[in-house]
């Protein structure tokens, strides 16, 4: 399941669902792009995701403190104290490692670059 920044939570809330309904072995994995996460306040732990592989990713735009850290951690946390076999991974495009690379975009070129014959305008992100 994959969700995206003000559907961070309803992916956590259906996570509690399945748990609830005996069917959490189905989610066969979390991707939570620019979301928001509160296990307490979902009624979730870091435990639920022992067998759920995770991917946190903060993009560009987020603020310093990202509101999806803390459940990364709680989970990545089990993973160094020996809990848990699903991976648990965060990447932050804005990490210097990437040397600015997806700090959004050119501020002089709206995206809509070109017309494309018989397909109407398309955006410039296939340079």
């Amino acid at each position: 399941m994959a969700v995206h920044s003000q559907s961070g939570f309803q992916g956590y809330h259906m996570t509690r669902v399945l748990k609830e309904d005996g069917k959490l072995s189905m989610l066969k994995g979390l991707i939570d792009i620019e979301g928001s996460c509160d296990l307490a306040q979902v009624g979730l732990t870091a435990a639920d995701f022992d067998n759920i592989p995770t991917l946190t990713v903060k993009g560009d735009y987020r603020p310093a403190t990202d509101p999806s850290l803390p459940c990364y951690n709680a989970i990545h946390a089990r993973r160094l104290a020996g809990f848990g076999t699903a991976a648990a991974t965060y990447i932050a495009l804005d990490d210097p490692s990437y040397g600015g690379k997806f700090n959004g975009v050119d501020p002089h070129d709206d995206g809509w670059h070109e017309q494309s014959p018989g397909h109407g305008r398309h955006s410039g992100l296939d340079r």
